[in-house]
């Protein structure tokens, strides 16, 4: 009880081992690669997105209904995993509510106070209105891509407020899990002005499972998270995307 030697960890078991080589692997090879190409791509989605704000023709608009599908494939990806950041930041919520709240956007966008400070503004709406589903109701209508002509410029400045936001969300996922000094430097920036600096490093955590400071209070808790995560999303696609509409 009085040395001055550090305490040292009971070794690991073969089981524990095997599981935390899965837990890194997780991390490493699925969790920060997935995050980090949804950042991409809402990134060149709110490019895109603006550029049909200066030049607004079916291209560009075709330009920006590909991106979008693009990054919402990876965001739909990561649904298995959207424990840590995606819940403890309610970026879940933030991005990806639906059904989209019409009669609000309406009046959000008849609202002239509002489109002249829509950047700021958009960071304050209800989950109902911002997001993946905003940009979506914009660009798309009926499975197809919308018109260019029927496109107001208003509509375009708010699909564009809503892409940054969403991009910085995107970024702020990649950010939490790898560490914001292993993201690149436009993410880091675009985290920074915002003053949305993640507080945690969840692959760390992950990779840490059973040590002091990390969520998971062992390496098996941090492996059934995991696991915990898959099931949840394939009850919510087979009982509820799926199931409900089927029965």
């Amino acid at each position: 009880a009085c040395s001055d030697d550090e305490p040292t960890l009971d070794p690991l078991t073969e089981k524990e081992q095997k599981l935390q080589a899965v837990n890194e692997t997780f991390v490493d090879d699925v969790v920060i690669p997935t995050y980090k190409t949804l950042a991409d791509k809402t990134l060149q989605l709110q490019d895109a997105i603006e550029t049909m704000l200066s030049d607004k023709t079916d291209a560009s608009v075709a330009k920006s209904c590909t991106l979008w599908k693009e990054s919402r494939q990876y965001w739909e990806w990561s649904e298995a995993f959207l424990f840590g950041a995606a819940s403890k930041y309610y970026i879940d919520p933030h991005i990806d509510t639906w059904p989209l709240d019409v009669t609000a956007l309406n009046r959000l966008l008849a609202s002239k106070e509002m489109m002249d400070d829509i950047v700021n503004v958009v960071a304050n709406l209800n989950y109902g209105l911002v997001g993946y589903h905003g940009i979506e109701y914009i660009i798309f209508r009926n499975g197809n891509n919308r018109p260019a002509s029927e496109i107001t410029d208003d509509e375009a400045r708010y699909a564009l407020a809503v892409a940054k936001d969403l991009a910085l969300s995107c970024c702020r996922l990649e950010a939490a899990w790898a560490g914001i000094n292993n993201i690149d430097s436009v993410k880091k920036a675009i985290i920074e002005e915002a003053e949305m600096e993640p507080e945690d490093n969840f692959g760390e955590q992950m990779k840490l499972c059973g040590q002091a400071g990390s969520t998971w209070k062992s390496i098996t808790s941090g492996t059934d998270q995991i696991l915990e995560g898959c099931k949840d999303i394939v009850d919510e696609v087979g009982n509820s995307k799926i199931g409900k509409p089927h029965t």
